[in-house]
């Protein structure tokens, strides 16, 4: 396997991108991108783009992708549920 540099911050953004979890979660898993096609349906190409900010999935596709991986959809766009939600003070009128 060669050593790829892969970006983990969309830089004009400044948040974690679908091509990158895609990518750590393959890695993850050792496999390469024709083994998550095969386990995933979704073609070698398609994915590669994906893992380069090149292109994006359909909602179908995101569902048919997280079922195969046996994650939550949430899960395929970063950190979901790490970062508390912001405090808030509220005013109660009587």
């Amino acid at each position: 396997m060669r050593n790829v540099a892969h970006r983990e911050i969309d830089p004009v953004a400044g948040r974690t991108t679908l091509g990158s979890v895609l990518f750590r979660l393959r890695a993850r898993r050792h496999w390469t991108l024709r083994e998550m096609s095969e386990k995933t349906g979704i073609p070698v190409s398609t994915l590669s783009k994906v893992e380069r900010d090149r292109a994006t999935l359909t909602y179908d596709k995101l569902q048919q992708l997280s079922a195969a991986l046996e994650l939550r959809l949430a899960d395929l766009f970063g950190d979901t549920g790490t970062t508390p939600a912001p405090k808030r003070d509220y005013l109660y009128l009587r």
